[in-house]
């Protein structure tokens, strides 16, 4: 079973790297469950930004699905691929 107790990645660097490192996930999230957060998991290992599927599954098809921002649900209608690309370039832009 998985533990939000263990040492992320993304926390492992913010705390070893002296640089300033701004984490961002897309996408499934496979690790996500009642027992460790649910659709806050990924923020709460260290991303500082998730745009995706946090149960890792869009339902019966990639149309249609809910689509959870940093903890926030919203219903999405475009092809699940092609809105994760966009979502992550998206953010990419912003970062500059």
């Amino acid at each position: 079973m998985y533990s939000r107790r263990e040492t992320s990645l993304q926390s492992f660097i913010d705390t070893n790297i002296q640089n300033t490192y701004l984490h961002g996930a897309f996408g499934k999230w496979h690790l996500a469950g009642p027992e460790n957060g649910e659709d806050d998991n990924p923020n709460l290992m260290g991303i500082d930004h998730y745009a995706g599927l946090p149960a890792g599954a869009g339902g019966t098809n990639y149309y249609g699905w809910t689509l959870v921002q940093d903890g926030r649900s919203e219903e999405e209608i475009p092809y699940t691929t092609t809105a994760f690309a966009d979502l992550a370039g998206e953010w990419i832009a912003s970062q500059q």
